[in-house]
């Protein structure tokens, strides 16, 4: 099966913009891929590069960094940017996993939290069901 999680920041649970939980609607059993489609956020001051770090899809074998989305470009005079990354970018586990949240950290390319208005971006998530 395929669920799309279409996550704002704005609809949080807890947290601040840049380092959130987000909970799911449903709970997903058996997670084994996941793919990012879009990301959107705010303008960065100092930074062109930032990280998504989900820490539910952090395994032995997978950091849970969807790496470096880069290329930002203004989608919104300058007030909002996407990114050129090519999509997808995946992440695959060798265990699945079931999945009832997303705890999110948007961070430099050196591992530190940065500093983010609202953001959103949209998973594909693969799983058993």
């Amino acid at each position: 099966m395929e669920t799309y999680v279409y996550v704002d920041s704005v609809m949080r649970s807890q947290g601040v913009s840049n380092a959130y939980v987000y909970r799911l609607k449903n709970k997903l059993t058996g997670v084994f891929k996941a793919d990012l489609l879009s990301a959107a956020f705010p303008q960065q001051s100092s930074c062109n590069h930032v990280v998504l770090d989900i820490v539910e899809f952090e395994t032995p074998r997978n950091d849970g960094n969807f790496g470096i989305i880069n290329n930002l470009v203004p989608i919104n005079s300058n007030i909002a940017y996407t990114s050129q990354s090519y999509y997808p970018i995946q992440s695959k586990f060798d265990n699945p996993f079931d999945l009832d949240r997303l705890t999110i950290n948007w961070k430099d390319p050196t591992g530190n939290l940065i500093s983010m208005g609202n953001n959103s971006f949209l998973l594909k998530i693969s799983h058993i069901r």
